[in-house]
C-alpha cells in the first residue's frame, strides 16, 4: 500500500500488487476504475504517479506513471460531486476497512520498502 483514502464503501487506493502499480477509484453506483501498470515496478529507488486529467464536469482520464513513463490509463466517466469517504487518509498501509477487495485478506496491507515522500498537485 501506497496511499489510501477511505475504505469499502468509496475510496481510492496506489498500491504495488506482484510488482506492478495499481490504482483503484470506488464509489457505490459509479462502480470501480482500475489501472495495472503494464510493466513491473523496478527495484530501487522509483517515482510513482496517478495523473487525473478532467476531461469534463466530474469526469476524467486516470493514468500512471513509473520514472515519468505512462504506463497505464483508463476513462474516468463519472467521479463522486461530494465527499468521498468518512475514513481517513493513510500512507504506506490502508487502516479500517480496505478500499479494494483485491487487498482484503492482507489485513492493512503495509508497505515494507521505504516511502521518501507523498506529493500532491492540485490544478484547475
Amino acid at each position: 500500500m501506497l496511499v489510501a483514502l477511505g475504505g469499502q464503501m468509496s475510496g481510492y487506493t496506489l498500491y504495488i500488487r506482484n510488482s506492478y502499480l495499481v490504482y483503484e477509484y470506488n464509489f457505490p453506483g459509479l462502480g470501480v476504475y482500475n489501472i495495472v501498470s503494464n510493466e513491473e515496478v523496478p527495484g530501487g529507488k522509483s517515482t510513482l504517479k496517478f495523473d487525473f486529467t478532467r476531461t469534463g464536469p466530474f469526469e476524467g482520464t486516470g493514468c500512471l506513471y513509473i520514472n515519468d513513463s505512462l504506463v497505464g490509463e483508463t476513462p474516468m466517466p463519472r467521479t463522486v460531486i461530494a465527499e468521498l469517504s468518512f475514513e481517513g487518509f493513510d500512507v504506506g498501509r490502508d487502516r479500517i476497512t480496505p478500499v479494494s477487495k483485491s487487498y482484503r485478506e492482507d489485513g492493512d496491507f503495509p508497505f515494507t520498502d521505504t516511502i521518501e515522500y507523498v506529493s500532491y498537485i492540485l490544478e484547475e
